[in-house]
């Protein structure tokens, strides 16, 4: 249940940076296409727990693995990953703008 609820925004929020910048068959295109995957992978990973802590009986469950493991509850995760993505994130855009500038 959590995989394709971080698939999905995953991929549209790619998809659609992708799209946003333009993807031409250049070094440009390949950055263009590549870097958004690695920007939107920690938001999609957060987007994916809320969306799943939404679900009352999944919450209960993740609640109940994370239990016996200190630091791996879902807030702890989402703070973790918020972490990564506040490099991650825009470092992956500049990439993507830089190659959108080298395909001009």
């Amino acid at each position: 249940m959590l995989i394709p609820a971080v698939l999905v925004p995953w991929l549209v929020m790619s998809g659609a940076t992708s799209l946003a910048f333009a993807s031409p068959q250049t070094i440009g295109g390949i950055l263009i296409a590549v870097a958004p995957l690695f920007a939107w992978l920690g938001p999609s990973m957060i987007v994916g727990n809320l969306l799943v802590a939404a679900i009352p009986t999944a919450r209960r469950v993740l609640d109940a693995e994370a239990a016996p493991f200190p630091g791996t509850d879902r807030r702890s995760a989402n703070r973790d990953l918020l972490k990564v993505s506040i490099f991650m994130t825009p470092a992956g855009l500049f990439v993507a703008l830089l190659g959108t500038l080298a395909r001009l």
